[in-house]
């Protein structure tokens, strides 16, 4: 099957993921494109993260700050595609193809609107089930099953760890937990991939606080790495079948967050809960994911 992955390439992306996974099929032939950002985002107001966390360069590079056609694209392709696999956070190509069938998945419903995505999909699916429209597919979130499987032989330095960017809740939590005397692991921006899995491998916790009402892929990635997630309520945890108290435990606020933790600690629940997590999480591959959206060609 011939596929055009499209998507920008900043250096810490869902699109990666999609990338890994359709690189391990061999019955995919693989065309990238899309802008190219090399370690620099758009975070915090523009930032550069370490020169290793930047993506493979796509087959055809575009402008990051142009309006590109999808007609433009598809007269340059070596081939026909099969289908054209657009993995949109803040950048997406115009229009339809001619040729193949042309999917879109809304990678940051929470915060984009991708009502011009939509006109342009034959199949829109999106990410996070409170921000579906009709005719949508829900598609949520996974792990990666080499820089997300667990770590054997690491020490444990910390009761409870969190990479991902310093939003003002998380770090209140960090502080609170800190304050009552637990050992935290609060990266902040940067730490990812094959980095985050050998920190968070220190940690016996792995916690979550979504700023919107996402079940975003951290939650899929500590519970597979062998962590007990301690996480905010959002409304897909529950259509993931995952259930609070069995595979996961979970909070609404700073005070019940380090209640939970201290609550695992505590009764040594975090074995059993860690081990119950990675159970119900293990079908939720990257590669489960490509399936299910090639399934629709």
């Amino acid at each position: 099957m011939k596929v055009v992955l499209v998507g920008i390439y900043y250096p810490v992306a869902i699109l990666r993921y999609f990338e890994r996974a359709l690189r391990r099929r061999s019955d995919i032939e693989l065309f990238t494109v899309g802008p190219h950002t090399g370690a620099q985002i758009p975070w915090n107001g523009g930032m550069f993260l370490k020169p290793e966390y930047a993506l493979p360069i796509p087959d055809m590079v575009l402008p990051v700050d142009a309006r590109v056609t999808t007609a433009f694209v598809e007269m340059q392709l070596p081939w026909r595609p099969d289908v054209w696999l657009h993995i949109n956070s803040t950048w997406g190509l115009i229009g339809k193809p001619k040729c193949g069938k042309n999917l879109v998945v809304g990678v940051d419903p929470h915060c984009i609107g991708y009502d011009e995505a939509r006109r342009h999909a034959d199949q829109f699916f999106c990410m996070q089930t409170p921000y579906m429209k009709d005719g949508d597919i829900w598609l949520p979130f996974a792990y990666d099953v080499e820089c997300h499987s667990p770590v054997q032989g690491v020490t444990v330095e910390y009761d409870a760890g969190l990479v991902g960017a310093p939003y003002e809740s998380r770090v209140r939590l960090a502080g609170e937990l800190t304050r009552r005397g637990y050992k935290v692991l609060f990266t902040g921006y940067g730490p990812a991939y094959e980095e985050a899995q050998q920190l968070l491998a220190k940690c016996l916790i792995g916690l979550n606080w979504s700023t919107q009402l996402d079940l975003c892929a951290r939650v899929f990635e500590v519970m597979a790495m062998d962590l007990c997630p301690v996480v905010n309520r959002v409304p897909d945890l529950a259509k993931m079948s995952f259930v609070e108290g069995v595979h996961y435990l979970g909070f609404s606020s700073v005070e019940e967050a380090c209640d939970q933790v201290a609550n695992a600690i505590t009764t040594c629940s975090i074995s059993s809960i860690a081990l119950a997590a990675k159970e119900v999480v293990a079908p939720h591959t990257w590669d489960a994911r490509i399936a299910e959206l090639l399934s629709y060609v």
